[in-house]
Order: C-alpha cells, then sequence, then structure tokens
C-alpha cells in the first residue's frame, strides 16, 4: 500500500488558478489527461460512497489504460473528514480488460454507483503535484504530496489551509445531478 496525502480546494475560476500556478518558482507542467472514473459500492462491507465508508473502490480509465484502486481514508469517518489532509492508503493494479474486471466487481457483489469524466491539468511543484480536475458539475485544485510539503504549496498559491474542501466528487456530482433532475449514475 501506499500513502496518498492531498488538499483539495475549490475553484470558481479556473483561468486565474493556472496563472497564480504558472508564476510559481520551479513549476514543471505535465501532460493533461482525460480520465474517466467508475465507482463501485458494498456498503455491507463498507466499500463505496455512502454511509460514511472510509473505503473506495473504483475503475479508472485513462489514455487507453486501465487500472483498479481501493482507498482507505484514514482520516474520514461518518462525520466526514476530520483533518484538512485527505489522507490515503491506497493500492493500485493495472487491468487490461475492464469488461472482465467489471464482471468480477459484480459477481462479487460490487455495484456500480457513479461514472464520471474529469480533464486533468497537472504540474510538478518541488516535491508536490498540483492538478487542477475539471467536470461538468465544478472544477477543483489537489495538491498532493508528503504531508510536510503540502503547506508552503499551498501558501505560494495564495490558498489557506482551512479553506480545504472536504467533500468528495460523488457529493457534488450527486448534487448536481438532483439540481437538474437527472439520475444519479452515468455521466459518460
Amino acid at each position: 500500500m501506499k500513502d496518498d496525502v492531498q488538499l483539495r480546494f475549490r475553484v470558481e475560476d479556473a483561468g486565474e488558478m493556472i496563472a497564480k500556478i504558472s508564476a510559481m518558482a520551479e513549476i514543471d507542467p505535465l501532460p493533461d489527461t482525460t480520465e474517466t472514473d467508475i465507482y463501485y459500492n458494498d456498503l455491507a462491507r463498507g466499500v463505496g460512497h455512502g454511509e460514511g465508508s472510509p473505503n473506495i473502490l473504483r475503475i479508472r480509465e485513462a489514455g487507453g489504460r486501465f487500472e483498479l484502486t481501493l482507498k482507505h481514508a484514514e482520516t474520514y469517518t461518518r462525520e466526514g473528514w476530520q483533518t484538512p489532509f485527505r489522507e490515503f492508503q491506497s493500492v493500485t493494479v493495472g487491468i487490461t480488460d475492464k469488461a472482465a474486471m467489471d464482471e468480477i466487481l459484480r459477481t462479487l457483489q460490487f455495484t456500480p454507483v457513479h461514472a464520471y469524466r474529469k480533464t486533468k491539468k497537472s504540474w510538478k511543484a518541488g516535491a508536490c503535484v498540483i492538478e487542477l480536475h475539471s467536470f461538468v458539475f465544478g472544477t477543483w485544485l489537489e495538491v498532493k504530496g508528503p504531508r510536510d510539503a503540502l503547506g508552503g504549496c499551498v501558501a505560494a498559491l495564495g490558498l489557506a489551509m482551512d479553506a480545504t474542501d472536504r467533500k468528495g466528487y460523488p457529493d457534488y456530482y450527486e448534487a448536481y445531478c438532483k439540481e437538474r433532475g437527472i439520475s444519479v449514475g452515468q455521466m459518460v
């Protein structure tokens, strides 16, 4: 398992945020990507979005490659994220046949509950990676890296640690669907 520590911020003006990122010292742009995520639930076993589950299971497609990821959220409880840091232990494996993996998960009683696409712009900034995630339901900035390096990167962007967004993308996706009277599920 690997550690994954991140901070997430809601972004109202993506152009302004890109300008702030570009103005940082020692910034290195990474390739832009489009990712499609399918999230699976089995709440009886404590996996999936909802009911305070600290675990996430998803299949991600990016650039014609597929991976299966299980994340265990270290700082998440029924009440939500308990610190500004979103801390995970995660395991990711590459898969070559998405349809077969979907069939395996369904056979094991995992149910796909969300599917959405995002575009991601990324930059390397010292020990951190900065990502701008854009969905039809909003834009967020994620800063990932060693916990002790995140504060400096966030400060360089003019953001405050207490302004982190502690909701998950599925929460915003559900609200987006509800506001428009569409069923939650497939968005891609």
